[in-house]
């Protein structure tokens, strides 16, 4: 702060000193995703006298003005406090971080990767769920290419011409997509021909192998 006093010859020049005011930024949410760079974000301040700065985070202290970090993790995430000191005191201001990450993998519940069912019988409900920042979307894919908007996989009397892979995808705006899958193989009411689909799954990439058994009930 200036305080100006004038006189008959001369004017005066007058500077308050005053603890510092007005740090920015305050109350800011922001969002970075993983393994990204965030920054620089600046801190300021009206100070008087001049100020000096640092960044106190969840894991870190930088005695700088700016804020950046580089490659982004899941410990960066949580409050930043920007801090303003000078000879009279000092202030803050507080923001928070939020690190976006895709699904590392998808989890079924009940945690059984192969089923096998007579013709006709309802098949116990399959959940997939999977650890996301924002929330995941999922789908299943049915061995008959069919999109189900879900998360849940829910079949009722089955059939022979359901047996196959189910395919369940997880993704949000961080990650495309990742998978998990479902073998569920029907025992035919007759002779009928049905096929058992064997997988391995290698990261996000599927490979299928089909053999073929045949189940005669008398």
């Amino acid at each position: 702060m200036r305080c100006f006093s004038t006189g008959q010859n001369k004017e005066t020049l007058a500077t308050i000193a005053a603890i510092p005011s007005n740090v920015h930024p305050n109350n800011m949410i922001y969002s970075v995703n993983e393994g990204s760079i965030f920054g620089p974000l600046k801190c300021t301040a009206s100070c008087s006298p001049p100020c000096t700065f640092r960044w106190v985070g969840p894991v870190s202290m930088i005695n700088s003005s700016e804020l950046i970090i580089d490659n982004a993790a899941l410990i960066d995430n949580g409050t930043y406090q920007c801090e303003a000191t000078n000879t009279m005191g000092s202030s803050k201001g507080h923001s928070d971080i939020i690190i976006n990450y895709g699904p590392k993998q998808v989890i079924l519940s009940p945690n059984e990767t192969s089923y096998e069912f007579n013709e006709d019988s309802d098949v116990p409900n399959v959940t997939c769920t999977a650890d996301c920042q924002p929330d995941c979307t999922f789908t299943w894919i049915t061995p008959n290419d069919e999109v189900l908007s879900t998360e849940i996989l829910s079949l009722t009397e089955i059939q022979r011409n359901q047996a196959g892979i189910y395919q369940c995808n997880a993704s949000n705006v961080v990650v495309n997509m990742v998978s998990n899958d479902v073998t569920i193989s029907v025992r035919c009411t007759y002779s009928y021909q049905c096929v058992i689909i064997n997988y391995k799954q290698q990261e996000f990439k599927t490979e299928a192998q089909i053999t073929t058994d045949i189940f005669i009930e008398d």
